[in-house]
């Protein structure tokens, strides 16, 4: 599964024009979904304190982009341990887990995940732990692609642009910002 197929809208209620607004809607409404159920299903799922630390910063730092609307596509993709937390969400009933669509990473840690997003001009591979930020202009052949339902480790880790380690000072946040601003033409207001 690639992009989304969206449906189309007759004439009478407003033809592409509404078709497009309502896209981005939906668009909108799944990348704020992603971003915070990775980070929730992150949180429940990573053993070992050194890494908990830094999943709030990671996600307000995220969901920053996405307030200011430049964030505008997101996909999770799951290790085998998130996978399972995230069927156990589902068996609850959760609505926030149980309508979002995301896929799996093959030939990872069972612990890794990831977030990919489009972040202005930019293809952003976040990961759970034990993998630093990759950053590709989205129209470079190795920036990994949304929405397909199985990937494999390696195209996520492939040549990148940039590759910024998520370090527990936060140097990661500035280095992140200045590619995201002068690579991706998105200036982060604060």
């Amino acid at each position: 599964m690639e992009e989304p197929r969206w449906p189309s809208v007759p004439p009478t209620l407003g033809d592409n024009t509404v078709r497009l607004d309502c896209i981005a809607v939906v668009r909108r409404w799944n990348a704020f979904q992603s971003i915070n159920v990775f980070f929730k299903i992150i949180e429940e799922t990573t053993t070992g304190s050194e890494h908990s630390h830094q999943f709030p910063t990671r996600k307000k730092f995220w969901l920053s982009y996405f307030n200011q609307s430049a964030v505008s596509d997101a996909w999770v993709l799951l290790g085998r341990k998130a996978q399972a937390y995230m069927r156990q969400l589902e068996s609850t009933g959760n609505e926030e887990i149980t309508k979002l669509r995301c896929g799996q990473i093959v030939g990872a840690q069972n612990e890794q995940s990831a977030l990919i997003m489009r972040v202005g001009n930019l293809t952003v591979v976040e990961w759970s732990h034990s993998g630093a930020c990759r950053v590709w202009k989205s129209t470079d052949g190795r920036a990994p692609p949304l929405f397909r339902p199985l990937v494999n480790r390696e195209e996520l880790m492939n040549e990148a642009l940039r590759r910024i380690t998520h370090d527990h000072h936060g140097n990661w946040i500035n280095k992140l910002q200045q590619v995201i601003k002068s690579d991706g033409g998105v200036r982060r207001r604060l």
